[in-house]
């Protein structure tokens, strides 16, 4: 990304967010990242991305400029589960030849979107005011063979548009953001790495204990919940299909069965939701 439109650019994204209040029903803000369920190659496929809220990053990267605080417009949050210990690391790849893709990696140590600490941040792009080497506007990601942690703004000669991957433990929780500068909302996602991941325990906030036990899963029409902390009130379930987009709202009190028998065959989430707050996400798999 050009370093000094990136900044400007920035600025107009902090006046247009102000006037949006309503919840997202895609992964567009953290709060409605997309669960990873596997580490198979992933497709985004959008024609429009508009954040809703402003991140809560406690630490983005080494630039203290706020204007890099902020990422809204054009931007889809993924998280990843891992159940194993390993390496991990993702080539994105977009449909254009040539096109300006940056990501950012973050922990929480709360597991939610309160507390984000960015541990990779990729913002290399074309320059401004001078010629681009080829490689800065191509697939990026992280590399095993890449050491650094953070690249750009503009292109340089030591980018390589890849940074260092990420060494995870069992249990552990990242949340990645990719932005596409140049509006172009459509790449894949493969991932490598010896880390496994998996949604089945996917959750944004575990500290207070939130589970809902949900069965039969595979379901064909009736699907039972059953809700484990009685201490928490007034949520909201909804049912999100693979792209992202809302199918289903429930309300807490409607819970003990819901009929997905409308639904076409095909995985799902389910998304816990309290005064806008992802408590706990979980998969099923419709049947028939």
């Amino acid at each position: 990304m050009t370093s000094d439109i990136k900044y400007c650019l920035f600025s107009i994204f902090i006046f247009l967010g102000t006037a949006i209040n309503s919840f997202s029903q895609n992964p567009f803000d953290c709060i409605d990242a997309m669960p990873v369920c596997d580490n198979s190659d992933l497709t985004i496929d959008y024609d429009t991305v508009q954040g809703q809220f402003f991140e809560d990053i406690s630490n983005f990267c080494s630039d203290d400029d706020p204007f890099l605080q902020l990422i809204d417009d054009n931007t889809v949050w993924l998280k990843y589960k891992f159940v194993s210990s390993g390496d991990f690391y993702f080539t994105i790849t977009s449909t254009l030849q040539v096109s300006d893709i940056d990501f950012f990696v973050f922990t929480s140590e709360s597991n939610s979107c309160d507390d984000l600490e960015s541990i990779r941040c990729m913002l290399t792009g074309p320059n401004f005011m001078s010629a681009t080497d080829p490689i800065c506007t191509g697939p990026t990601g992280l590399s095993p063979s890449s050491t650094d942690t953070e690249e750009g703004p503009g292109c340089f000669d030591d980018n390589d548009n890849f940074l260092a991957p990420i060494n995870v433990e069992q249990g552990d929780l990242l949340i990645l953001a990719v932005s596409a500068f140049d509006s172009n909302n459509r790449y894949t996602i493969e991932h490598g790495g010896s880390a496994e991941i998996s949604c089945s325990s996917n959750t944004l906030d575990e500290s207070n204990g939130q589970k809902v036990r949900i069965y039969p899963n595979p379901v064909e029409d009736i699907l039972h919940l059953i809700h484990l902390d009685v201490k928490q009130k007034n949520m909201t379930l909804e049912i999100v299909n693979q792209i992202g987009q809302k199918v289903a709202t429930s309300k807490q009190s409607e819970w003990s069965s819901i009929d997905v028998s409308h639904l076409s065959k095909g995985i799902y989430y389910l998304r816990f939701i309290s005064e806008n707050t992802l408590l706990y996400s979980d998969r099923i798999v419709k049947i028939k």
